[in-house]
């Protein structure tokens, strides 16, 4: 299992920044998605399974150019499906507004900051890497421990 707050162990992933929801950072990320056009108006609505609860969901925030309200809304529906955490590359938006950080925080919503140029594929192979790695790791211990009661 990972957690929000193991991205920070990634070599990749190393200079991410939280930039709300700091309580929440022990929520578990089991797997890892991309946003891109799900939330942009005129797009069929987003289908129940878009993102996997306990997912970490990664977006250049594109579909809200020019309109940062569909970005409170964004943050609804991710909190419905039960995702654990979104993280931002900052092309769009630098900074966040205010009240979507305050929503977040209230929510216990963590939204994470891009810290360079990582590219998505290279987040998204990087945190699955360690997921899977603990995964190996808890099976071995397992193991070991039924072989040792033998």
């Amino acid at each position: 299992m990972m957690t929000v707050k193991d991205l920070f162990q990634l070599s990749l992933t190393k200079n991410f920044s939280v930039v709300a929801g700091y309580n929440a950072l022990h929520k578990k990320i089991i797997s890892v998605g991309i946003l891109d056009f799900e939330f942009t108006e005129g797009i069929q609505p987003m289908r129940e399974a878009a993102f996997e609860p306990h997912s970490l969901v990664l977006s250049s925030l594109l579909f809200a150019n020019q309109k940062s309200e569909l970005l409170i809304e964004t943050i609804k529906e991710l909190i419905k499906l039960k995702v654990s955490a979104l993280a931002y590359k900052p092309v769009i938006y630098e900074d966040l507004p205010d009240e979507l950080l305050q929503f977040a925080n209230e929510q216990d919503f963590p939204i994470l900051r891009f810290g360079g140029d990582e590219y998505f594929e290279e987040v998204i192979f990087e945190v699955m890497t360690y997921i899977k790695s603990r995964e190996n790791d808890l099976f071995l211990q397992k193991n070991h421990a039924v072989s040792n009661r033998r």
